[in-house]
């Protein structure tokens, strides 16, 4: 099925180029196509891997530095249930709870807190009376809504700069509220230990209130994120809810689509997130497409360079195969028209045959210089030596003139013309005879209007006198009737006491470069 489908199908050159460049440029394209999808895919890959590698990390960073902090607010607490809020500031007191303190990050700074929301004792360096009863988390731990409390992140009055509360209540036996400890924690204590995980470039971590997502700490960290929140991002409800443990995915919360990889802190009302923002996820991605992209189009514009060189050899051999047809024609119509022309003569067979091998021996030389010069036009001198050296001495010749190129079309013509009259001149003329002298010059000459023509003028010396023929033979009508008849040009042939004067005129259209373009 396939050999005659390729039998029917003849492609040109031309069509083939261009179709096995349409191949290519479609074959790369799609090849910088699926890799880029597989590049992209493996730079999501890669991200999904590291954020959801380093949540649990962050996860364990969290849970062990609230329950250190939780210890401290758990014994300060029984502390003062056993002890009362009166006791507080006496110097044993005093003494136990710095001690406590030092427990604490270095950040942190507890506060003993009444049941009216004054602060009763405290390990800051600042003792200015302070009421915290407008803070969130008192109001909770007081209301009873829960015992162990962790806050939003704040911007701190006296103490802290910013920071989040870690709170518990105080009660006494009978579940009565006196009271509450507070820590506050900066931070930059939580940012420090979220610093050493390395997520990549633009990462920031988080950790959020799993009531409301409200903002607890991140990094990094700047007073403008304080009302930061998590409370519409898709993973929220699920994680505040315990409907999952851990999710993956993009999230646009921020305002930004990011990468997330989101946990709920186990036995805290707390969620860790890191996220990373899709422009650096993808960051290499892109500078690899483009890259790429660049390589993919040098290479295009190589094919369609090659392409463009390939179509115009293609047309030019066409072209020239055309042309090559058209000659090949002519030169058969020609050769045809010789042997006809040649029998009129009446010649003997020897005489014919022998006519005829020189007359297309002087063809093929002709074309042979065609061939030579790949058809762009052949030398007046190199025509003329070509015709005459087979007979040429030291004194008999006799060539001058510029250089001058005939184009295709004039040079068989030319070349037959001077094969008559050289075959004249051998035979009858100049040439017959060991003193006998061809001169030809060929040079430009202008009309009154300006419009050149060249001119090639034949002069024999020193040959025999020969009489005009009554009926002119073959070879004079090729001189005479050939030039005009084929280029449009003139021919002048005359025979003089000592041999034969001839002089050709050629139309500017025969002549392809001027000794001036030549000189360049």
């Amino acid at each position: 099925m396939i050999r005659p489908l390729f039998n029917y199908v003849r492609l040109t050159t031309e069509a083939l180029s261009r179709i096995v460049c349409a191949v290519a440029i479609t074959t790369i394209l799609a090849g910088l196509a699926v890799w880029t999808w597989e590049d992209f895919a493996d730079a999501r890959r890669d991200a999904e891997t590291r954020v959801s590698s380093a949540v649990p990390a962050l996860d364990e960073f969290a849970r062990r530095s609230l329950l250190a902090i939780d210890v401290v607010l758990e014994a300060v607490g029984n502390r003062v249930a056993e002890q009362g809020l009166d006791t507080l500031g006496s110097e044993t007191e005093t003494k136990h709870l710095s001690q406590m303190a030092g427990r604490l990050p270095d950040t942190g700074a507890v506060f003993i807190v009444g049941k009216t929301g004054d602060v009763v004792a405290s390990t800051a360096s600042n003792t200015s009376p302070v009421n915290l009863s407008d803070r969130e988390w008192f109001s909770i731990l007081r209301d009873g809504k829960a015992e162990l409390y962790v806050g939003r992140a704040l911007k701190g009055r006296t103490v802290h700069n910013l920071f989040f509360p870690v709170a518990r209540s105080i009660r006494e036996p009978n579940g009565a509220f006196i009271g509450a400890v507070q820590v506050g924690v900066e931070v930059t204590y939580i940012a420090h230990l979220f610093r050493n995980i390395d997520v990549g470039a633009g990462a920031y971590l988080g950790l959020y209130g799993a009531r409301d997502g409200a903002l607890v700490a991140r990094y990094p960290m700047t007073e403008a994120l304080l009302d930061e929140t998590i409370e519409t991002s898709p993973y929220f409800s699920d994680l505040a809810n315990y409907r999952a443990q851990s999710w993956i995915g993009w999230s646009s919360a921020s305002g930004e689509d990011d990468l997330v990889s989101a946990r709920r802190v186990n036995g805290w009302p707390l969620i860790v997130a890191i996220g990373l923002p899709k422009a650096k996820v993808y960051s290499s991605a892109w500078t690899r497409l483009f890259l790429r992209s660049i390589s993919a189009a040098m290479l295009i514009a190589v094919l369609l360079v090659l392409t463009a060189l390939s179509v115009r050899q293609a047309r030019r051999e066409a072209s020239l195969i055309g042309e090559l047809e058209h000659r090949g024609k002519n030169m058969l119509t020609l050769v045809a028209a010789v042997i006809e022309r040649a029998r009129e003569d009446g010649k003997t067979n020897e005489e014919f045959l022998s006519s005829l091998q020189n007359r297309i021996q002087s063809m093929a030389n002709t074309q042979a210089l065609l061939r030579q010069s790949r058809w762009r036009g052949v030398a007046v001198e190199g025509l003329l030596r070509a015709e005459l050296e087979p007979y040429a001495t030291s004194t008999n010749l006799h060539l001058q003139g510029p250089v001058v190129f005939l184009a295709p079309d004039a040079t068989h013509a030319v070349s037959m013309v001077i094969h008559e009259l050289t075959t004249n001149a051998v035979k009858y003329g100049a040439l017959s005879r060991p003193d006998g002298q061809v001169s030809v010059r060929w040079i430009l000459k202008l009309d009154r209007a300006g419009a050149g023509t060249r001119e090639i003028q034949w002069t024999e010396i020193g040959g025999p006198q020969v009489a005009m023929q009554a009926v002119p033979g073959y070879g004079s009508s090729v001189i005479r009737d050939l030039i005009p008849y084929e280029l449009g040009g003139r021919v002048d042939l005359g025979r003089a006491a000592d041999g034969v004067r001839c002089t050709i005129e050629l139309p500017a259209r025969s002549i392809v470069q001027e000794p001036a373009d030549q000189s360049q």
